[in-house]
């Protein structure tokens, strides 16, 4: 008994230490975390008041995504063919009522490759307009997310 004590010890110790390793990955976002559908994107008017936004996009039938987890954002659309991938994968910040999203890459099965500023009108539908984009967090709660831009203002349902 003597003997298998020091084993069981270390066994446990062993399936444990993993648990402790992956105790610094834990996402701070809060309720910003997981899968959002893109319902609508309300672009705004040029020379127009900061408020006014038009040009209504409803984008549910698209089936268009925006996902969160830790410090990578993922956009991904189904009914949309606008580039060789459906997938676009960026880091984003998100302090207080401020969420910058940058870093753009074209997601592939073996491979990620950088947005350039030149090709970021594949995001434009999504209301994205540069590689790096600064929105203001209008709404957030546990269903409901509303992000705002110089550009655009979209609307989103957590999925």
């Amino acid at each position: 008994m003597k003997t298998a004590r020091p084993l069981i010890l270390s066994l446990l110790l062993s399936a444990l230490l993993p648990l402790c390793v992956a105790c610094d990955k834990v996402s701070d976002n809060g309720d910003l975390d997981g899968m959002w559908q893109i319902m609508s994107i309300a672009y705004q008017r040029e020379q127009a008041a900061a408020s006014t936004y038009d040009s209504v996009c409803a984008t549910k039938d698209y089936k268009a995504y925006l996902s969160f987890q830790l410090d990578l954002s993922k956009i991904h659309w189904n009914n949309i063919d606008i580039t060789d991938t459906n997938v676009v994968l960026s880091r984003f910040k998100h302090r207080g009522d401020t969420l910058r999203l940058y870093e753009f890459y074209r997601h592939y099965p073996d491979s990620d490759i950088p947005i350039e500023e030149n090709e970021i009108n594949i995001l434009k539908p999504f209301g994205i307009w540069h590689t790096e984009e600064i929105f203001i967090v209008k709404e957030l709660d546990s269903k409901s997310l509303i992000l705002q831009s110089n550009y655009a203002r979209i609307t989103l349902r957590k999925f």
